[in-house]
């Protein structure tokens, strides 16, 4: 068994920037590592339009795109794919996704420390790492 708690080089296999299964609007980045393979993400970063009738887009979910790709330093969400990453895994999760070359990560927060299907979470600093740590 692998330790719950490392950062390991990755590669992003897939992502996702869209609607889910229910209607929620969410975005999600799958990882392949030499350890295994796990999605970073998978959050709802809409919320529901009553008048529209769907899901529309946040200042939060323009927020985690923008950090996303200055993290992994691409211009646009389809160069993501096929890029060399680090990632922090906590607990098993993925934590944070790094630079493969720099000292810049991005995270985020939740409350308590547990994931939640809501948007009550924080973006943490996605500069450079304090310590070393993300």
């Amino acid at each position: 068994m692998y330790p719950e708690n490392d950062t390991l080089n990755a590669k992003i296999s897939h992502t996702t920037l869209g609607f889910e299964d229910h209607g929620f609007l969410i975005w999600s980045i799958g990882t392949e590592s030499e350890k295994s393979s796990q999605s970073f993400g998978s959050i709802i970063c809409g919320e529901y339009n009553k008048k529209l009738g769907y899901s529309v887009g946040t200042k939060y979910m323009a927020d985690c795109v923008a950090h996303i790709l200055h993290t992994v330093g691409v211009d646009t969400w389809e160069e993501l794919k096929g890029q060399h990453i680090r990632i922090k895994r906590e607990g098993g999760r993925i934590a944070a996704i790094g630079n493969f070359m720099e000292d810049r990560w991005f995270r985020v927060e939740f409350p308590n420390g547990e994931i939640s299907l809501t948007r009550d979470c924080s973006i943490k600093d996605v500069g450079a790492a304090k310590n070393g740590k993300p």
